[in-house]
Parts: C-alpha cells; sequence; structure tokens
C-alpha cells in the first residue's frame, strides 16, 4: 500500500517514470467516480506500452449521481423551511434585499449541481474517447528526455489533489466554528459546501485535461527543438529523436499532425465541458456580488456581527475568484504553449519554405484564440464592483 502511494503521490520529480500518461489520471478517476462526476467504470492498463483506457459497464458508478443530487434537493427544501422561520434572526436575510440573495443563490447553486450532473452523463463516453485520444497522440510521440510525465503526476496528484482536500478542510473548519445551531451547520454543508466542492472537483477535472494536453504540446515542442538542433549539427535526418521516419521534413509533418490532434482533443474538452463552466462561472459571479453585499451588512449594518462573521464572508468571496483564476490559469498555460509550438514551426518551416507550407505562429495564435477565450479576474471584479453599487443603493433608499 505504501509503495502504491508513494508511486502515485511522492512531491518529488523523478526520472524514468512507470507511469503512463492515462495512468497519472487513476486517483483522480476514484475521487470523479465517488461522487459521480464519472459515471463510467473503465479500467486502466498496466505498463507504459499499453495505454489505452477500456470501457466497463457498471450501474454502480450511476449511485453516487443519484445519491448526491437527491440529498441536495432534500436539504434545498429543508434549507427554504427554516429562512422561512429565522430569516429574521440571520444577519445574512434579516432584510429583503440580503434575503432574496440568499435564495438566489441557494436555486443557481442547486441548479449548477443539476447540470454539472446531467452534462457528466451525457459525456460519460466522451470523457473516454478524449482520454484514448490523449494517450494515441503520446503514444505517438518517442519517450520524452525530460522529465515530463513525473512533472505531471506531481501537478495532477499532489497540487491538484492537494488543493481539493485543503479547500474540503478551511471550508469544514470556517463552517463548524461559526457557532450556528447543529441544524443550521447542516444546512450550509449540505446546501453550500458540499454543492461548492462538486464545483471545484468539475474544475480540477478540467484543469487535469488541459495540463495533459500541455505535456503533450510540451513534449512536440521538445522534439521540434531536436529537430531544429540535428539540422543545424548534421544537416541530416532525426532517427535518434525516436521517430521511425526517413527525414527531418517527414518528422516535421508528423509531429504537425499530433499538434493537430491535440487541438482537435481541447476542442472536444471545451465541449465537453462548457455547459457546466458557463453555469459555473454564472453561479460564481451572483455568488461574489452576493457575498460582497452581505459582507457590507456586516461591517456597515450589522451591530452584532463577529470578527467569524467578517472571515467567513471573506472566504466566500476569495473561493468565487479562485474559480475564475483556476480557468484564467488553465487557458493562459495552453495558450503560452501552443504559441511555443506556433514559433517553433514556423523556425523550421524557414528551412524549406518550398518543401513544406507551415502557418505562422499568428494564424496559429489566431486559429486557437476562440477556444482560449475567458474573462479577465480584473474585468470581474469592476462588473462585480457596479453589481454590488447598485445594491448598495437599493440599501440606502431602504
Amino acid at each position: 500500500m505504501y509503495s502504491c502511494l508513494r508511486k502515485y503521490f511522492s512531491p518529488f520529480v523523478c526520472q524514468n517514470e512507470e507511469l503512463s500518461l492515462l495512468q497519472i489520471f487513476k486517483p483522480l478517476y476514484i475521487l470523479l467516480s465517488a461522487v459521480g462526476l464519472f459515471p463510467s467504470a473503465i479500467e486502466f492498463s498496466n505498463g507504459k506500452e499499453n495505454y489505452i483506457v477500456a470501457f466497463k459497464s457498471s450501474p454502480i458508478n450511476l449511485v453516487p449521481t443519484l445519491l448526491i443530487t437527491t440529498i441536495t434537493c432534500i436539504f434545498f427544501y429543508l434549507h427554504m423551511q427554516v429562512l422561512s422561520v429565522v430569516s429574521e434572526n440571520n444577519y445574512l436575510t434579516s432584510d429583503p434585499m440580503t434575503l432574496a440573495n440568499y435564495v438566489t443563490n441557494l436555486v443557481i447553486t442547486l441548479l449548477v449541481v443539476f447540470i454539472i450532473y446531467i452534462n457528466a452523463f451525457k459525456n460519460r463516453r466522451s470523457y473516454i474517447t478524449i482520454l484514448n485520444e490523449m494517450a494515441g497522440c503520446w503514444a505517438d510521440l518517442s519517450k520524452s528526455t525530460t522529465n515530463d510525465i513525473s512533472r505531471l503526476r506531481v501537478q495532477v496528484n499532489c497540487l491538484v489533489l492537494g488543493s481539493l482536500i485543503v479547500m474540503l478542510i478551511v471550508q469544514l473548519v470556517i463552517t463548524f466554528t461559526e457557532g450556528d445551531p447543529t441544524y443550521m451547520i447542516a444546512m450550509i454543508t449540505m446546501s453550500f459546501n458540499l454543492p461548492e466542492m462538486i464545483q471545484f472537483t468539475v474544475l480540477a477535472f478540467y484543469f487535469t485535461m488541459i495540463l495533459m494536453i500541455t505535456t503533450i504540446l510540451k513534449n512536440i515542442d521538445e522534439h521540434l527543438a531536436m529537430i531544429a538542433r540535428g539540422r543545424i549539427v548534421s544537416g541530416m535526418g532525426n532517427d535518434y529523436v525516436g521517430l521511425k521516419i526517413e527525414s527531418s521534413l517527414e518528422s516535421l509533418r508528423r509531429l504537425r499532425g499530433v499538434y493537430a490532434r491535440a487541438m482537435v482533443v481541447k476542442r472536444q474538452v471545451n465541449a465537453a465541458f462548457q455547459a457546466p463552466l458557463l453555469f459555473i462561472l454564472a453561479q460564481s459571479f451572483h455568488a461574489l456580488v452576493s457575498d460582497a453585499h452581505g459582507l457590507y451588512h456586516i461591517v456597515i449594518i450589522s451591530e452584532d456581527f463577529t470578527t467569524h462573521n467578517v472571515v467567513e464572508e471573506c472566504f466566500w468571496v476569495v473561493y468565487q475568484l479562485i474559480k475564475y483564476h483556476i480557468l484564467g490559469y488553465a487557458s493562459a498555460l495552453l495558450e503560452m504553449q501552443a504559441n511555443k509550438i506556433g514559433r517553433t514551426l514556423y523556425d523550421n518551416s524557414a528551412y524549406g519554405k518550398e518543401q513544406i507550407q507551415c502557418k505562422s505562429s499568428t494564424d496559429i495564435i489566431e486559429q486557437i484564440s476562440l477556444h482560449l477565450e475567458v474573462s479577465s479576474i480584473k474585468e470581474l471584479i469592476a462588473s462585480a464592483a457596479i453589481y454590488l453599487v447598485i445594491l448598495v443603493q437599493f440599501d440606502n433608499n431602504q
């Protein structure tokens, strides 16, 4: 057991990792299956050479999906019943405006949970197709001379999964130390904490997919650099790169083919996650405005607030910003690697413009820019501030 954990969760980048590209995804797959976000059972092949995951039809994987959605609906109903009784004593729901924001946030959160699980069930086979296509792209490349696989393992199994655990612990600590009655703690845990962790798990799933595609692009860029060095040194073919080809020109063509397949996979990932990400961002924006408005009520209007109340509201505001940061960082990471390959392809094409037609990096950037657009945090904060000012004006009028 210890050797298995060390194999997957060692925080150190090592050479000659025994894991294949898809085996790195296995711990996250277990987590996704446990919370119902990967409704299909799959079987991972062992070893570096056997890289394809096999589909295994298993109704058991649908149980967490049905269980979590049912629990969410039950606690949503109970939460609404509790609000109708104790809203006047709650500093966040003591007036009509804050109560409306609170209830709207509950409704949107419930809707996002349903969208996430419907999308997961709808794309359960697309996930497998995407994973196998990424594995196929990796198999078409030779073994990387760098530590790309080991670095990817550390990023996914240590940083991504570790961040999820830290977020869950912080959420529970803040909720359970608030001093509310037990029933209210249960309401908040199941109505807000659970849906928030489901959203962050979806973001971790998407971010991991982006990291895997980025690793493939890094490997492509590495091979392109080796082709360029081979031309400079000897002007000969690049058989030592590891691809079974006749010349560096054929190498370049094949690498461009793998690059095109990787970008197709990126479009498939966008299509598979488009709906949940859109609703997550919408819910996050409303929660950002609502939580900031609640913080204003605590500090300016409420007379019996505590330090814990301020910390709790600031925590939820930061949580919404983290979601936007994750998507923005994933987009920037992929764009940076794609741009780097575009420049390398353009540099290599100068070797034989009459032999091979290669698009410039500017053309490649324009093609992929439609799939990489995410609102910046600066624009988000500016928009949220405008809505917050409007809500404050309503408070002043009252």
